[in-house]
């Protein structure tokens, strides 16, 4: 099949000035969609059920995050000096290369420091995003590189993913039981899971620290297997319905359809030293 028929960059159909990737996994039973706008993932289709949650009302508009998808949380995990979860989610990335073979096909971007990044944080670097399908898998690789000559810098990070699921009440998370967490609903304090299946039925926001390279969504109808690799947190959130009133850019209900999942390493920072780099990955199955 062509390279034609399995990549499109296509214009966004909210925002015309935004482009995205469509492409499709060998068999072309899965396929994946990618903003050059943070290089953010906004579907994932698994015969053509969709696995990734995009608000009715997410923004497309430049400064603007958007609400949904696989956003990016670099150089910083939340709060802190830089914009909230740092920059490489706001910033405008370039396709590098596309690449298909019999196994797999994958997209690459790249986002270079410049003088909007360097005016923030004063370190020159490279990122490669690269994104797999596989008949079975969406596989996302982040690349950091320090093209510092000299420093050192540090940064947290995060693949801030939203699942689309049926009903938040029917979800648990499993594979999280005995982990330390911080629970910054409850003003940041430290707490030991004991639940083996862990369920949603308030606001919760959890960073579980050290966990496990292996989490399970389960849904009524299907049960997402995460994988990460040499990312050391999982982070749980779900806004609940007051949160969810107070955004602009979701809908008021629809807390009730999604869960975020996050891998990262968040609790304890990254150092990466000039000339170096640092490399972190996720995988997503579905088991529909």
């Amino acid at each position: 099949m062509s390279s034609s028929t399995i990549f499109q960059l296509c214009d966004n159909p909210i925002n015309s000035n935004f482009k995205c990737i469509h492409f499709k996994s060998p068999n072309l039973n899965s396929s994946a969609i990618v903003q050059l706008y943070g290089a953010q993932i906004t579907s994932y289709k698994v015969n053509n059920k969709e696995l990734i949650f995009v608000s009715s009302k997410a923004i497309f508009r430049e400064k603007e995050a958007i609400r949904g998808g696989i956003p990016i949380c670099w150089p910083q995990f939340g709060p802190g000096s830089l914009p909230n979860h740092g920059f490489a989610r706001i910033s405008t990335w370039e396709l590098v290369s596309q690449i298909q073979s019999p196994n797999s096909n994958s997209v690459t971007l790249q986002l270079c420091s410049n003088e909007t990044t360097l005016n923030l944080w004063p370190f020159k670097f490279t990122l490669h995003f690269v994104i797999t399908l596989e008949n079975d898998n969406l596989q996302t690789e982040l690349r950091v590189i320090n093209n510092e000559s000299s420093s050192a810098f540090t940064f947290t990070v995060a693949l801030h993913t939203y699942f689309l699921i049926d009903q938040i009440l029917n979800v648990s998370v499993n594979g999280l039981q005995g982990l330390e967490f911080i629970d910054k609903v409850k003003g940041n304090s430290h707490n030991t899971e004991i639940n083996a299946n862990v369920s949603i039925n308030s606001e919760t926001d959890r960073i579980y620290i050290n966990a496990p390279n292996q989490i399970q969504i389960q849904d009524t109808n299907q049960n997402v297997i995460l994988e990460k690799e040499n990312l050391t947190d999982v982070v749980v959130w779900n806004p609940w319905a007051d949160k969810a009133k107070a955004m602009k850019d979701f809908d008021d209900n629809e807390y009730n359809q999604m869960i975020c999942v996050e891998t990262g390493t968040i609790t304890n920072p990254i150092n990466l030293q000039p000339n170096q780099t640092w490399i972190g990955k996720q995988k997503i199955y579905a088991r529909l």
